[in-house]
């Protein structure tokens, strides 16, 4: 059995080595080595990464360079976010809270008035804003960051938050606590749960629907999902030895974790399936934020920035992609699901079918009219044998195919 998946792995590499290399996500050039913490994008172009000794990155061209800023202090900064283009906030280590209200050219410190770690720190609105961390610290500001009242604390250590609106809000932490607030942040109320590892991550798509990630080596890493608001959850995947460290979804469906070892895990069928994607790292990822659905990025340990890019928004902010792509599936090699994206430039009839390597058509996953845009399809080939296939795509007279291994 080894020797068959090595044999169909070399056979994979054969013919697709030089379109693997143009696929998924790239590293970019940090220009540091400082192990990155968060990562924050007020629009497509304008993004700040902060980690530790100060560190301070800014883009203003979609990560294709990131400038150091002053930020005037040498403390470990674990989180950042933008109100807007100008105002920004970061916290961190000793209670250290940051401001900015000229897009990061100088970096004001804020009275927290604690001494432990700020992990961190989401808003509501342009005003109202929760900043959370060690031994169940929680602070509220009602003016955009200028000043910071504390709340009572948590049960134990919070470590990440995230507001679904302007009134709901979760906080997760250690032994699986979360915390909900449903008034934008003046009153938080525990919610029993039987989630037994550390979270670390919280993303909600609105006030019912979110995810919440998090794990250790003891305890390996586990995805959870709640549909009502958080009073259940479901583990929806778990992995030994394994922790994640941060979750973002682009909309109710299609969500994104990192963690520990390089890894990165997505869906885009609201967390029924999770799949790996090839990081290129095998350095600890700890933040992730996508700007939009196909545009997404990662920072983590080293100086780590990773990048993924699919699309471009055009004048009236609408996202078209530029040219007709079958991308590679993932993962790959597979067992027994994968998932094929493709983007259409323009509407038409798509048919979408697998081969075997003799060119016989073994079926067909898509035979009808679609619209213009970025679409996904999960093919599980539970019922064929182990072996090299080939998908092909045709619309509007155009026709591409790709490679896959599936391997039992």
């Amino acid at each position: 059995m080894q020797k068959h998946f090595i044999l169909l792995v070399l056979i994979f590499l054969h013919f697709n080595t030089e379109m693997d290399a143009q696929s998924g996500w790239y590293q970019q050039t940090s220009g540091t080595e400082n192990p990155l913490y968060g990562i924050h994008f007020s629009d497509a172009n304008t993004g700040t990464s902060v980690g530790i000794y100060g560190t301070i990155l800014r883009t203003t061209d979609g990560g294709k360079m990131w400038t150091e800023q002053n930020s005037g202090t040498n403390s470990h900064l674990f989180d950042v976010t933008f109100l807007n283009s100008d105002t920004g906030i970061v916290v961190g280590i000793v209670g250290t809270i940051l401001r900015t209200t000229d897009g990061g050219q100088t970096w004001t410190s804020q009275i927290s008035g604690i001494i432990p770690a700020i992990w961190s720190v989401s808003f509501a609105d342009e005003n109202n804003g929760t900043a959370i961390g060690h031994a169940g610290i929680m602070l509220r500001t009602t003016d955009g960051g200028i000043n910071w009242n504390q709340l009572p604390d948590a049960p134990t250590t919070l470590r990440g938050v995230h507001f679904a609106d302007i009134n709901n809000g979760f906080a997760v932490g250690d032994n699986g606590l979360i915390m909900r607030t449903t008034d934008g942040g003046a009153n938080w109320v525990e919610q029993p749960n039987n989630i037994q590892i550390r979270l670390a991550g919280v993303y909600f798509t609105d006030a019912n629907t979110g995810t919440v990630v998090g794990g250790s080596n003891l305890t390996g890493a586990g995805i959870y999902r709640t549909t009502d608001g958080g009073v259940n959850w479901m583990l929806q995947h778990s992995i030994p030895n394994e922790a994640l460290s941060d979750v973002y979804f682009t909309d109710s469906q299609t969500g994104t974790t990192v963690g520990w070892s390089g890894i990165i895990l997505s869906t885009t069928d609201a967390g029924a399936t999770w799949i790996t994607e090839n990081s290129n790292t095998n350095t600890s990822l700890i933040s992730v934020f996508f700007v939009n659905t196909e545009t997404g990025f990662v920072v983590g340990g080293e100086g780590t920035i990773l990048a993924k890019t699919g699309s471009v928004t055009n004048v009236s902010g609408e996202i078209f992609p530029e040219e007709f792509i079958l991308e590679q599936n993932y993962p790959n090699p597979f067992n027994p699901s994968t998932t094929i994206k493709y983007s259409l430039p323009e509407s038409g009839n798509v048919r979408l079918s697998i081969y075997n390597l003799l060119s016989e058509k073994v079926t067909d996953l898509i035979n009808e009219f679609q619209e213009a845009g970025i679409h996904t399809i999960n093919f599980n080939a539970s019922e064929l044998n182990s072996g090299v296939y080939v998908y092909k795509i045709e619309s509007n007279g155009i026709i591409q195919s790709r490679k896959m291994v599936l391997v039992k």
